[in-house]
């Protein structure tokens, strides 16, 4: 890194160090502060997360985004608090710790769910998946199924596609077809009620391709029935 780039970095650290201080004393009672601003110690620790994560200040990012959400989820704003905690398991993801990301990702799923946002939720999962899909090939899997099926249950067939497509081309990639049908079985019938019934046919086909190459007519036949 430049001279240049390294004091802009020691600059914009100095001032995210400070937005924590300034999070920390928000999030206190004092005797003239009666209760803690929440909303005002989240706001703050946010801007301190997003600088050092910018700055690839990883640790310093994860612990400043736990603060934030945790003081997001006391104030009430629990989408922002799922968010936080989404953004600590992007982290741990580009860290190469998939474990920790996994678990930041479902905890961040949790949150909008109690936000009622199954669309982010599901999203949060089918990111916990990808994350792991070279490396955990059974919790990938696991985790397209759990995000899949928080979409049909709340009926958010539109906002499908991709965890769709990507969990099916994983378990064709990995001779899954067991899971391939099984899930497929639950997809299809969305595009009936999307009015879709062009894009059925194609992707049936398709889908015929994959295990006839791959697994052989008996696949088939149990698709088919």
């Amino acid at each position: 890194m430049s001279s240049a780039l390294e004091g802009q970095k020691r600059i914009k650290c100095a001032e995210a160090d400070a937005y924590m201080k300034n999070g920390d004393k928000a999030a206190k009672k004092t005797l003239f502060n009666w209760k803690p601003e929440f909303d005002v110690a989240a706001a703050e620790y946010d801007k301190a997360a997003i600088i050092y994560r910018n700055f690839k200040e990883y640790d310093k990012a994860i612990f400043a985004f736990n603060k934030a959400s945790d003081c997001f989820y006391k104030f009430g704003t629990l989408f922002n608090s799922a968010s936080a905690l989404e953004a600590i398991g992007a982290i741990y993801r580009d860290k190469g710790e998939y474990d920790q990301s996994v678990e930041f990702f479902r905890r961040s799923k949790d949150v909008f769910m109690e936000a009622d946002n199954a669309d982010r939720a599901a999203t949060a999962l089918t990111k916990a998946a990808r994350a792991v899909q070279d490396t955990n090939v059974n919790e990938a899997v696991s985790l397209y199924k759990d995000a899949l099926e928080l979409q049909l249950e709340a009926e958010r067939f539109h906002m499908m596609g991709d965890s769709w497509r990507a969990a099916v081309a994983l378990m064709a990639k990995n001779e899954r077809f067991d899971d391939m049908i099984e899930t497929l079985k639950k997809i299809f019938p969305m595009f009936d009620k999307l009015e879709q019934v062009r894009k059925y046919s194609k992707h049936e086909r398709s889908t015929l391709h994959y295990l006839s190459v791959g697994a052989g007519f008996a696949c088939i036949e149990a698709y088919r029935s």
